[in-house]
């Protein structure tokens, strides 16, 4: 059975680590009051995943390390300290983690973070950025308090939704070959260098910004039901945009694409607010497009 600690005052550590038994990850391991953090939070081996209800409040200066992929973090977390918080190769989070940055120095360099399930983040803005963030689980719920940054953005398989605050991506942002899709009210804005990418049946149905000092790579990638926006950067054409649902909007004017198709049974039109440049093939190889504006 799991191990249940029940915290009836606040109570500060140097270091957490789980080490309950193998698979005692049914019950939250700690309820009730604070735990504050001096350093370390650590899960330890293979299905050891650290379970709780309990806040827990880094408030000095440690790592943030996670086993494997079912070694998780399921908890609430916030990095409140005047030190340096170190998020170490990959970290997993599932079961409705929450993440808040309050205060401190967050090292990411390297790591790769990757949300399982439904996750709350609250990163305050420019306070820290996320090397990579792994967007996981079926039918997941991204909500960003804050606007949240991060160096490469990757969706995982299955259906995905982001709604809040916006994120901004420094560098490549990637979908599977997959059916899956992201949707939400948020915004990816694209303020780097990098390659935008959605192979197979996976679309972006969310708003994406072209808005950059850098360099965008347009690999082939299906889009749909959002706005596809460009204000600046240098955009390199490797593949086809195509249009796999109705009432996208491309607002693209100072940009060209290489190629652009449709694909799909379209009720609702296409919109272009500002002028479309195609400098290679446009086609319509399936049933019927409706095309309003520029």
């Amino acid at each position: 059975g799991s191990t249940s600690v029940v915290l009836l005052d606040d109570v500060t550590c140097v270091q957490l680590q789980n080490q309950s038994p193998l698979g005692s990850t049914i019950l939250p391991i700690f309820t009730g009051q604070t735990l504050y953090v001096l350093g370390n939070i650590i899960t330890s081996s293979a299905g050891r995943s650290l379970h709780t209800t309990t806040p827990i409040k880094m408030i000095g200066t440690g790592s943030i390390t996670t086993f494997s992929s079912n070694a998780e973090l399921c908890c609430d977390i916030e990095i409140n300290t005047a030190g340096t918080i170190t998020f170490v190769g990959s970290i997993f989070t599932n079961q409705n983690f929450k993440l808040k940055h309050t205060s401190g120095t967050v090292i990411t360099a390297g790591s790769t973070f990757t949300m399982g399930s439904n996750t709350t983040l609250d990163t305050n803005n420019t306070a820290m950025t996320f090397n990579t963030l792994t967007l996981n689980g079926t039918g997941t719920v991204l909500t960003l308090i804050t606007d949240c940054r991060c160096n490469q953005f990757n969706m995982g398989v299955n259906n995905k939704t982001i709604n809040g605050a916006n994120i901004y991506n420094a560098g490549n942002l990637y979908a599977p070959s997959n059916t899956g899709n992201v949707q939400g009210t948020s915004k990816i804005i694209m303020n780097g260098t990098g390659t935008i990418n959605a192979a197979g049946g996976a679309y972006f149905g969310i708003d994406i910004v072209i808005n950059t000092a850098g360099t965008i790579t347009l690999s082939s990638f299906n889009y749909g039901l959002g706005t596809f926006k460009y204000i600046s950067g240098t955009i390199v054409n490797s593949g086809t945009l195509t249009i796999v649902q109705g009432s996208a909007t491309l607002d693209t004017a100072g940009m060209s694409f290489l190629n652009v198709s449709t694909n799909g049974s379209y009720t609702n039109p296409i919109s272009l607010p500002t002028i479309l440049t195609v400098t290679g093939k446009l086609s319509f190889p399936s049933n019927t497009t409706i095309i309003n504006g520029a």
